[in-house]
């Protein structure tokens, strides 16, 4: 898509070293925005295609920096299962077995951990508890929180579920940065442009 959790790792100290989009169009947007990171087009439910980039991708890194990598998985698997964009049709709808696939993959290539974003509807889908079923049975701590973009100093009320599974024990939780967060007041367009007007016109 357009790139926003590389900004997001990158704001946070953490290196980007391999994109995967599913959809070509996504990736034509992700180039424009990140020409400095190449992406690849797989279908992400080919696991063995995925398993076998990511490993190309890990061994690049070590060989070129001299360091081991932690593993760390930005997914944003399709949300129009659960959206009004995809008519809502839930985990019957075969883009729900894509964040299965991509946590398939990760454990095969020893991921550290995995944070996942959707619309908040898929928290309570089978898919994500699914998930985190199997994200537990490999050693993984896992937790989930609704976030407000507003509240995350961006002027527009769009609440997103994150995800979050790590391996080893509890270490930390999302409950106390959920709640930080709401106590935050949100930002809206005007405080974004103090000094423009805008009109509304429905003709």
């Amino acid at each position: 898509g357009s790139g926003a959790f590389t900004c997001g790792a990158q704001d946070a100290g953490v290196p980007v070293i391999g994109v995967i989009e599913g959809c070509f169009s996504a990736a034509a947007t992700y180039r424009d925005n990140h020409p400095e990171h190449p992406v690849t087009v797989l279908d992400l439910q080919h696991i063995d295609e995925v398993v076998a980039f990511v490993l190309r991708v890990l061994r690049h890194y070590e060989a070129t920096t001299g360091r081991q990598p932690r593993l760390v998985i930005l997914a944003s698997p399709p949300c129009q299962s659960y959206s009004l964009a995809g008519r809502q049709l839930g985990d019957a709808d075969t883009r729900a077995l894509v964040l299965p696939a991509i946590v398939a993959a990760g454990l095969r290539c020893g991921m550290a951990a995995i944070v996942v974003e959707n619309v908040e509807p898929f928290m309570h889908s089978l898919t994500w508890h699914g998930t985190c079923r199997d994200l537990h049975d490999n050693g993984f701590t896992t937790d989930a929180a609704v976030v407000d973009t507003a509240d995350l100093s961006l002027p527009q009320r769009r609440r997103r579920m994150i995800g979050i599974g790590y391996a080893g024990s509890l270490a930390c939780g999302m409950r106390p940065a959920e709640l930080a967060l709401r106590a935050s007041d949100p930002v809206t367009v005007a405080d974004m442009f103090p000094d423009v007007t805008y009109f509304f016109y429905n003709g």
